[in-house]
């Protein structure tokens, strides 16, 4: 990892730092504003949230540049502009791609704040968000302070907010992970989407354990093809943003991703026995699920209350996550088997009626083939 700075408070910088710190990370920095006056207290790329000492991140979007905020910047106390076009309202530092400049340079602004905890982080079609809670789970079973970063929520001790995004913007994600040292956390789950890592969202982040659970098709109005959308998702097991992993290997993407991942790791699987993690003897209900979890010639019974089957997988991809990061198993199992709903995860509904009810957020085929055989075996209707 390129992470030379352990989490440090953070502390003011001049604009001239933040040039040399884009200069030394290769980036080509054009006619940029050298002064030493301008102290840059925070970074932020949303016009309508920068407050007075921020570097304003303006990026090209979609429907609309950044630097047509820049007034609306300014105005809320921007100090100085990143853009990849100049402006004159506001010092501009321009660079060729700010998107890719931002991660990491918002990581720098505030002192590498995932360097402080250990960070899991959970990408692939299907599971992420389930495997995220029962991470948690089994973390704060282990006697950890936790926080989660999810489609559903970001929340740690003493944060609790709607999450906007799968993963955060750049700028957003570095503050939160100042947020959770501030709070004392020990460990972080987060999911980390296609996008998130197209868009170099993460970038400046050090995951100490990256999990992969699968690939299928979905996102491919984004993505071009399938091979675009695994390139994505295979970025985060590059050795400068991830230390060891845990690889799924239950279809041909996982498969592969196994034999080219160049960081320390392991294979799981919720069917194939030459995993180095896997299960066996699957039984799902009406109630949840048992397996037989396989770990370094063990076998551990795991008795899962959340519902389907497919949760038999993202629990064996969280322990097998924190095998490889060597956490207690038997804390582990503990955890996950107490964890009993999942928000939009097959979650339960009952205000007292006669047959049961359940909420899924299921938006894609693959997720539909393992979800509405198990709904099938549990009605009779």
């Amino acid at each position: 990892m390129d992470l030379e700075d352990l989490w440090t408070p953070v502390s003011p910088r001049t604009l001239r730092e933040v040039v040399d710190r884009l200069c030394e990370a290769g980036h080509v920095v054009a006619d940029a504003p050298v002064d030493d006056r301008r102290v840059i207290t925070g970074v932020c790329q949303d016009s309508r949230r920068v407050r007075p000492g921020d570097l304003y991140a303006a990026l090209p979007g979609r429907r609309h540049h950044g630097a047509d905020f820049a007034s609306e910047a300014t105005a809320r106390g921007a100090v100085a502009m990143l853009s990849d076009r100049p402006s004159d309202i506001v010092p501009t530092v321009v660079v060729d791609d700010p998107r890719v400049a931002l991660g990491p340079l918002a990581a720098w602004a505030y002192g590498n704040p995932s360097t402080a905890f250990d960070l899991y982080g959970v990408t692939g079609t299907n599971g992420k968000t389930s495997t995220v809670y029962l991470l948690e789970a089994a973390l704060v079973a282990a006697g950890l302070r936790t926080g989660v970063v999810t489609g559903v929520t970001v929340r740690g001790p003493g944060t609790v907010r709607p999450a906007t995004r799968t993963t955060p913007e750049a700028c957003e994600l570095q503050q939160s992970f100042v947020e959770f040292v501030e709070e004392g956390v020990d460990a972080v789950a987060m999911e980390v989407s296609s996008h998130g890592l197209a868009e170099h969202r993460i970038d400046g982040s050090r995951f100490d354990v990256g999990v992969f659970t699968n690939l299928a098709r979905d996102h491919l109005d984004y993505h071009p093809d399938m091979e675009a959308y695994y390139a994505a998702k295979a970025r985060l097991f590059e050795r400068d943003l991830c230390e060891r992993a845990a690889v799924c290997i239950d279809d041909d993407y996982g498969r592969r991703l196994a034999g080219e991942v160049a960081v320390p790791h392991l294979t799981f699987s919720a069917r194939d026995p030459g995993a180095d993690v896997y299960a066996t003897t699957v039984r799902a209900q009406r109630w949840g699920s048992t397996f037989t979890l396989h770990h370094r010639g063990e076998r551990v019974p795991v008795r899962l209350r959340v519902l389907g089957g497919h949760q038999v997988d993202n629990a064996v991809a969280a322990l097998a996550a924190l095998s490889v990061r060597g956490i207690d198993l038997g804390a582990a199992v503990a955890g996950i088997e107490a964890l009993d709903a999942i928000p939009g995860r097959l979650e339960r509904v009952d205000v007292g009626q006669p047959f049961l009810a359940l909420v899924d957020y299921v938006h894609n085929t693959a997720g539909q083939h393992r979800l509405f055989p198990y709904l099938r075996s549990v009605t009779p209707g």
